[in-house]
């Protein structure tokens, strides 16, 4: 027995026996609003700390960027000074024509020196560091990876949603802190999914609710028709078990089209025969 059915055994009719439901749809509401709130809270949440963490990022690169220069610097200063040094006692020891070191030997080693530079400039464009510290394009390029993997995250994070609260519990235990930034999006996607369905049933409640408004109306009008009374009852079981082989027959048909088709047919069915046929719906619709 449906809830307007219910209502009706008791002498209840019309819009009065759907006020209940009218209530707990009004409530429903107000959890939807809670719910907004509460995700709107989330989603400022997740923005404060996507900018905080971009701020840090943008901060860390300067600071490198700056000991890098300067690293870089102090390295071009050292090696001019070694090697006016170097010529300079080169020079002096031609001149004195009692050098210590044979100039083709002083040359070797700037050449050497040099090279030594270049090579190592080579290396850190490579591994990505230098002198033990990562490079500015190593900084740059593992930010890209780790924005990478946060955006697949977010586009897949749909198969936990059986049950998010058991994968934020997972994440928060496994005693790894790399990943402790998931938490924030399942925690989002958990309030989206309690919002759709929470929507999704305060939808079908005021649906429900005016779909029994209409069937009161209908059979309040009915019920006050003499015209009805003269409808064969043998005729009205006919027309009704036809309108229930249209409606099955079509597979597409939803619950409020089916509605309509019984209402539609009303004049050809009886009092009991038109309430048979709206029980029907109700009950496979």
């Amino acid at each position: 027995m449906n809830f307007a059915n219910y209502m009706a055994a008791r002498g209840i009719k019309g819009a009065a026996g759907a006020m209940p439901e009218i209530y707990r749809n009004a409530s429903l509401q107000g959890q939807i609003g809670a719910l907004d709130q509460a995700e709107a809270s989330d989603q400022a949440d997740l923005a404060r700390r996507r900018t905080a963490t971009q701020t840090a990022y943008d901060n860390n690169v300067t600071n490198l960027e700056t000991a890098y220069n300067t690293d870089l610097s102090a390295l071009g200063s050292d090696y001019e000074t070694r090697k006016l040094g170097i010529q300079g006692a080169y020079d002096s020891d031609l001149t004195q024509a009692n050098a210590d070191v044979d100039a083709a030997g002083l040359q070797a080693y700037i050449t050497q020196m040099n090279a030594d530079r270049e090579a190592a400039l080579k290396k850190a464009a490579m591994s990505g560091y230098i002198d033990g510290k990562p490079t500015v394009d190593n900084i740059q390029y593992q930010q890209k990876v780790t924005d990478a993997a946060k955006k697949n995250y977010e586009d897949t994070i749909g198969q936990f949603s059986n049950d998010y609260s058991a994968e934020i519990n997972n994440v928060q235990g496994d005693g790894d802190t790399s990943n402790d930034w998931q938490v924030a999006y399942l925690q989002a996607a958990r309030a989206q999914k309690i919002k759709d369905q929470e929507a999704t049933a305060a939808k079908k409640s005021q649906q429900d609710i005016d779909n029994q408004q209409e069937w009161a109306r209908i059979n309040k009008v009915k019920s006050g028709s003499s015209a009805d009374n003269k409808i064969d009852a043998k005729v009205s079981a006919n027309n009704l078990m036809s309108i229930k082989n249209d409606i099955g027959s079509n597979k597409k048909i939803n619950r409020a089209t089916a509605i309509s088709v019984v209402q539609a047919n009303s004049a050809n069915l009886s009092n009991s025969d038109y309430s048979s046929a709206l029980k029907w719906v109700d009950d496979n619709y």
